[in-house]
């Protein structure tokens, strides 16, 4: 609740300020209804009425004439003027003294009144801001002083503009105005609205604000606004809204995830059964030969369920690393050759050849976290293509665009690049539903590229072309190449990470 003081050109009420001072007419007027205003007039009236009848008497009457000389006669005349003009002056003396006291008493009132409303305005948790017709500011509470960084007694008589942003005047000109003329589409004025706020450093604030139309004690209309700041509550809502969607994408994945691992753990689960109970009945009977055979077929799926086990360790160390406070400065290039040399160790032959136009490509990133995306990438890569395999790294600004140039058929590695621009396509609910028929290892790359938002675009002319694009959006950058300047709406993030590839880039040309 607002109390709102219809007081032009009053302040915060300083430590200095005189006490309010009422109109005298407007004292005189409440001292006379109050306490009757009667007996001055009719105690001249008495008294006038007294002297003519005295004097009457005095000169009319045969028998006082007798006795009374005419010097004493005129003495007498002046005797009773001068007794009535005494009881005139004792009675118009006493009732100025209690007008004056009363007088003295509705200034106090109206002193304590002020102090009290005053405190209860200094109590509120919004800002009280008063105008006039003119839209100039006649009251700015404490509160407001907070808000918007002016003090009282310099905006006082001031335009509103100045705690307007510029976008937003004219349209508040048009609504003040219909408002303080009584329109019917100014009684949204009356409730409250979001109305965005202007601070003295020139900083945008959002606020709600209620206006109330009133008017003065001089009877000039004028309009008080109730404001408050809600700038944090909105970020706070901005926030939670999005803890609240990462909590439902989290939840689709983590549902996602137990379908697929479901699925392929039955496949192998099942096959270890069956294959154990046919080489324990075949060699009951003396069938060595066959029962190997079958037991081969249990190491097999074994080894299918251990890798599978691994894929799923590594899908939830894709949640443990995801923490932006972990993001530093790695290459690219360097990840691809190392996890390239581990595939080949593997296989115990080259079947994985990396060629790169660059010897560096930093970015600002979790290193953890591309690591494992290069990694469940090039064993993808190389497990859906059975022959040796040649890839070129290039390196285009933000991104890096891998083509296949082993001189293999591109019908060999169709489905791999048709599975990624899929996956690049699709959103939770599709993966949810396509999870059982989805390879674990694939899953886990959807998953990684969702939540590093690294994009993958695939050139339709040729198809083994790939194009990725790492880091996440809030490392995203605008870099001008022309002045080397960063876009001031990138993240802080984003400027040091385009301000260490500029650096890394400039050291690399040097040392060429």
């Amino acid at each position: 609740m607002t109390i709102t003081l219809g007081m032009p050109q009053q302040t915060g009420r300083p430590a200095n300020e005189p006490p309010l001072q009422l109109p005298p007419t407007a004292a005189a007027d409440h001292s006379r209804k109050k306490h009757g205003f009667w007996l001055l007039p009719i105690a001249l009236i008495v008294g006038v009425l007294s002297s003519i009848s005295f004097y009457l008497f005095v000169t009319l009457s045969p028998a006082e004439q007798l006795f009374i000389k005419s010097d004493q006669l005129i003495l007498l005349h002046v005797l009773s003027v001068a007794a009535v003009l005494l009881l005139v002056v004792g009675v118009a003396h006493w009732e100025y003294g209690r007008l004056e006291k009363s007088r003295r008493h509705a200034e106090q009132s109206a002193s304590n009144s002020h102090d009290f409303l005053q405190g209860i305005l200094d109590a509120s948790f919004d800002a009280v801001i008063s105008v006039d017709a003119g839209q100039n500011i006649t009251y700015f509470s404490r509160q407001a002083e907070a808000m918007f960084g002016y003090k009282a007694e310099e905006i006082i008589g001031k335009s509103l503009n100045l705690l307007i942003p510029t976008p937003s005047r004219r349209r508040h000109k048009e609504f003040a105005k219909n408002f303080t003329d009584g329109a019917e589409a100014a009684r949204t004025m009356g409730k409250w609205r979001i109305v965005p706020g202007l601070t003295k450093d020139g900083r945008e604030i959002s606020t709600i604000t209620r206006i109330v139309r009133h008017r003065d004690l001089n009877g000039a209309p004028m309009a008080t606004a109730t404001v408050r700041d809600v700038t944090e509550l909105e970020k706070r809502e901005i926030l939670l809204s999005r803890t609240l969607a990462e909590v439902a994408r989290s939840d689709k994945r983590l549902r996602a995830f137990f379908a697929q691992f479901t699925h392929e753990l039955r496949t192998p689960l099942n096959a270890v059964v069956g294959f154990s109970e046919l080489s324990l009945h075949h060699a009951q009977e003396g069938r060595r030969d066959q029962a190997e055979e079958y037991m081969r077929y249990v190491v097999d799926a074994g080894l299918r369920l251990s890798k599978l086990i691994d894929s799923v360790l590594e899908y939830r160390r894709i949640d443990d690393v995801f923490d932006d406070s972990n993001s530093e400065e790695v290459n690219i290039i360097d990840i691809f050759q190392s996890i390239a040399k581990r595939i080949n160790r593997q296989e115990d032959d080259e079947v994985l050849t990396l060629k790169a136009a660059t010897t560096a490509f930093p970015v600002l990133a979790i290193p953890e976290m591309i690591e494992s995306y290069c990694e469940v990438f090039l064993e993808l890569f190389t497990s859906r293509s059975k022959e040796p395999r040649i890839l070129h790294l290039d390196d285009e600004g933000e991104s890096v665009v891998i083509r296949d140039v082993g001189g293999a058929q591109t019908s060999a590695l169709t489905s791999i690049f048709h599975d990624l621009d899929r996956l690049n396509n699709l959103n939770f609910d599709d993966v949810i539903r396509s999870s059982e028929s989805m390879d674990m290892r694939l899953f886990s790359l959807w998953k990684l590229a969702d939540v590093c938002q690294i994009s993958c675009e695939i050139s339709a002319a040729t198809p083994s072309e790939l194009k990725l694009t790492f880091g996440s959006a809030r490392q995203a950058v605008v870099y001008r190449e022309e002045d080397g300047s960063v876009d001031d709406a990138a993240p802080f993030k984003a400027a040091k990470q385009a301000k260490t590839t500029r650096r890394m880039r400039q050291n690399l040309q040097k040392s060429a």
